[in-house]
């Protein structure tokens, strides 16, 4: 069993905020993999099906962004997931709109909702961190996270979710080179 946890914030008023990147990508994975909602339990909207034959519950955290480790706990050990087989997919300031990084473990990088999930959960899980940021950006940190993608970045962005799920099969395999080099191509 896999887990793929999107990190974001609940609400209509959030859905296009950049904090909200990781909920956007498990949303297009539910439509492109036809998921069936199993139900709000667990401080999370869960989902459940399978991608190229791997069972996979999809989790978008209820809990609000900096609390996702308490959502992600629950989950894991409900569902008996392995720790090695838990993917969080989130926003990072830190890279530019649509560059993408695949890792396992690590620091937060000041990222709260990673830094609650580390809390939780311990470190040792896979991230695809997608940037989120520009090269202008002038704004507070806090205030930009918040705001929404502009029309042109949502295009982008659309196109980068796509290019993580034709190259899914590397994230099962938890080969990030690969992944690494075929998403930077």
């Amino acid at each position: 069993m896999f887990l793929f946890v999107g990190l974001g914030n609940k609400g209509t008023k959030y859905k296009y905020n950049r904090h909200n990147v990781g909920f956007l990508l498990i949303d297009y994975l539910v439509k492109e993999y036809g998921f069936l909602k199993i139900n709000n339990k667990f401080k999370s909207v869960l989902y459940k099906g399978n991608i190229l034959d791997y069972n996979v519950i999809l989790s978008k955290p209820e809990t609000m962004m900096n609390l996702s480790g308490e959502a992600i706990i629950l989950i894991k050990k409900f569902y008996k997931v392995e720790q090695n087989n838990i993917f969080v997919f989130h926003d990072e300031l830190d890279l530019n709109l649509g560059k993408i990084k695949f890792k396992f473990g690590g620091s937060s990088a000041g990222h709260n909702g990673i830094k609650n999930i580390d809390k939780n959960v311990g470190n040792e899980y896979y991230r695809i961190r997608i940037g989120i940021n520009k090269e202008d950006n002038k704004y507070k940190s806090d205030k930009f996270v918040l705001s929404d993608f502009k029309s042109m970045e949502k295009v982008l962005l659309n196109s980068k979710i796509e290019l993580i799920n034709d190259n899914i099969k590397y994230i099962f395999k938890k080969n990030i080179s690969k992944f690494m080099n075929e998403i930077n191509k």
